[in-house]
């Protein structure tokens, strides 16, 4: 499994550090905060903490309780990542 996730963004993609701090805006039921995962066919999969007192700068630790939430792309309304995230690579699509 890669250290980096790569995203959709804009008619492109995005690729960040796995473990980043994100924001996930849905459709319905709100929004999510965690660490993300992975991005696949089934979603953006994020680690939520039990205690967001301990959401803290940085990429997920090794000792955080909490559990991973898929969020399906029907119901992905956007996503930010946090200030101290990193982005690596931004690409647009043709258009």
């Amino acid at each position: 499994m890669s250290d980096i996730v790569t995203l959709p963004f804009e008619g492109g993609y995005v690729k960040v550090g796995r473990g980043s701090r994100i924001k996930i805006y849905r459709m319905t039921g709100g929004s999510v905060k965690g660490y993300l995962l992975d991005y696949n066919s089934d979603g953006l999969i994020v680690f939520v903490p039990d205690d967001f007192s301990e959401f803290i700068e940085g990429t997920l630790p090794e000792s955080l309780h909490g559990h991973k939430v898929t969020i399906p792309l029907s119901n992905l309304g956007g996503f930010d990542f946090y200030p101290e995230v990193t982005i690596l690579e931004i690409k647009e699509g043709e258009r």
